[in-house]
């Protein structure tokens, strides 16, 4: 499940998977590079144990990389007010030729009774990851620890930070899920299950406004602007394409749609060249241009495909159901499928799924 949640947000020049023969010097930096408890979501619902404590990035990575000199330096907590851990950070940083960031949240900015006022990091840490990237001999890695969207403009455009995983908060072995994504013994396969929007986005809508359409909307389904990542973004060591065909066109009453899903095949292919065999997760979506619509393309099916090896190709069935996808809802509350044009479409552009991303599968034509 750890390895399956984590979301690999960028990933410059394939920056990962690291290398574990050219890994000789390794920093580890920032409030979460060694932590333990944090990595299950905070203080509430759960105990602490000998799995959870040796289970942090530092002792990982120790154990994964015997040959190299790993060092840890947290640089800044993770509401730091001082710049005072920072020299250390950036000397480790200059030493290694490594350097992994573990950016992020904890129970003080994010939990019951914890509203966040802002969707940036809290403290300093921005401020110590350009300090590290800066200093660093090679893009540094970001692993973001966090229960909420993060909003990290800065992160994603500089040239100086190779990648970016965000782990969220995935459990007891978190660090031993996170390096063995880092180091390549597995592909990241989680796509995001939230839009991340920009910083903000917050001054531009009261959190009072419950109307998903209105001041710019919100959720992907309703959201007007450009996110700084997509519901539905994640990226793969493995390089797979969907594809599909956009004339398939399904008929169906709206009382077939109502009784029985409509469904589509997809293919999904792993090149023959391709690092690593990787799971695989297809998002279909589905739209139309019913007054009554979302304003976006709506999450209609999904379907995860474990181990698709380097050359093999997997005929994947998604569907969309009247209660699932296709009924809206009227000013009664009442579901109801509306005759019209809808058209399906797997994956979010510029993720998982090439070119292929994106792109339309099939239509589907109800009629009254």
């Amino acid at each position: 499940g750890a390895l399956q949640g984590h979301v690999l947000l960028k990933n410059e020049a394939s920056r990962l998977p690291l290398k574990k023969e050219s890994v000789k010097k390794l920093a580890l930096i920032g409030p979460h590079a060694n932590g333990s408890v944090i990595f299950l979501g905070g203080p509430n619902y759960h105990g602490d144990n000998d799995i959870v404590s040796s289970n942090t990035p530092l002792l990982r990575a120790q154990a994964k990389l015997p040959g190299a000199t790993v060092t840890y330096t947290e640089g800044c907590t993770v509401k730091c007010s001082s710049s005072s851990g920072f020299a250390a950070a950036t000397a480790a940083a200059k030493e290694a030729d490594t350097v992994v960031l573990f950016l992020g949240l904890d129970d003080t900015i994010e939990n019951e009774g914890h509203d966040r006022v802002s969707l940036e990091l809290p403290g300093q840490q921005m401020d110590l990851a350009t300090a590290v990237a800066d200093a660093a001999t090679a893009p540094v890695i970001v692993v973001l620890v966090n229960g909420g969207p993060i909003a990290i403009s800065a992160l994603k455009s500089s040239p100086k930070v190779g990648a970016i995983l965000d782990a969220f908060m995935p459990g007891q072995a978190a660090a031993e899920a996170t390096f063995q994504l880092l180091l390549g013994e597995a592909s990241p396969s989680g796509l995001l299950p939230i839009t991340v929007y920009d910083a903000d986005f917050i001054h531009r809508r009261p959190i009072t406004n419950l109307d998903l359409r209105g001041s710019g909307g919100v959720t992907y389904r309703y959201f007007e602007g450009t996110p700084l990542w997509p519901f539905g973004h994640g990226l793969s060591f493995a390089d797979l394409t969907f594809s599909g065909d956009a004339t398939t066109t399904l008929h169906a009453t709206v009382a077939e749609a109502e009784s029985q899903p409509q469904c589509f095949s997809v293919k999904v292919s792993n090149a023959a060249g391709a690092a690593m065999a990787s799971d695989v997760v297809v998002l279909a979506f589905i739209d139309s241009k019913l007054p009554d619509a979302p304003r976006n393309p709506k999450l209609c099916d999904f379907v995860r495909e474990a181990a698709v090896k380097p050359g093999e190709q997997r005929d994947v069935k998604i569907c969309a159901d009247a209660i699932g996808a296709l009924a809206l809802v009227d000013a009664g509350g009442n579901q109801r499928v509306l005759p019209g044009e809808y058209t399906i479409t797997v994956g979010v552009e510029g993720g998982v799924g090439g070119a292929g991303a994106g792109a339309g599968v099939g239509k589907l034509v109800i009629t009254a």
